[in-house]
């Protein structure tokens, strides 16, 4: 048992190549600037033409959580699989396929509010 000096400082707060912060420019030796480099040389001002929602996807897909049950969703798993097609696919065509059928009663609603 030496008599280090041994920080209680979590490494991370460490940068990248593990190495502790710079201390602030307070001229306070025990005052440490905890801000995570990475924040602050990766973060860029939000422009708002993307969201993390839209991210990774083509022009006109929006990713959404939905809470279905389970035996539907074992039903369109099942069918994806069998038609050779992601479950992505085959869950917009029943949507729309869906959609389609009422699609008297959207516009005649559409109109009510117009």
């Amino acid at each position: 048992m030496g008599s280090e000096n041994r920080s209680v400082d979590p490494p991370f707060f460490w940068n990248a190549e593990n190495k502790r912060p710079k201390p602030a420019d307070n001229n306070v030796d025990n005052e440490w600037d905890y801000t995570p480099i990475a924040l602050i040389s990766k973060t860029s001002p939000r422009d708002g033409s993307r969201n993390a929602a839209r991210a990774g996807l083509k022009e006109g897909w929006i990713r959404a959580t939905f809470i279905i049950r389970e035996n539907n969703l074992k039903k369109l798993k099942e069918l994806a699989y069998w038609t050779r097609k992601d479950l992505k696919q085959v869950a917009d065509e029943a949507i729309a396929a869906y959609l389609a059928a009422h699609e008297s009663l959207i516009d005649k609603n559409k109109n009510k509010t117009s």
